[in-house]
């Protein structure tokens, strides 16, 4: 069974410059994305990355660090 590392949740958001602050004023080191649009909240080991979307409240997803995702995803399938 291959590890998961670990898990980045990506939270929408109307206004990064907003989010960003927000997390900044809760301890997280902050920075934009360069391409615009996205951003990082970093503290200790919880990273939260920020998109904005039109209509936050309909947005989910996550990224999963893992060791090996051909046999994650193997293991997923095969758990149907």
């Amino acid at each position: 069974m291959t590890r998961v590392k670990r898990a980045a949740p990506i939270f929408a958001v109307h206004d990064l410059d907003v989010a960003l602050a927000h997390y900044e004023r809760m301890g997280f080191a902050v920075r934009a994305y360069e391409g615009g649009g996205y951003g990082f909240a970093v503290r200790d080991d919880v990273e939260l990355h920020l998109g904005v979307v039109a209509d936050a409240g309909r947005q989910n997803a996550a990224y999963l660090f893992v060791e090996d995702s051909e046999a994650l995803a193997a293991e997923w399938r095969a758990a149907g």
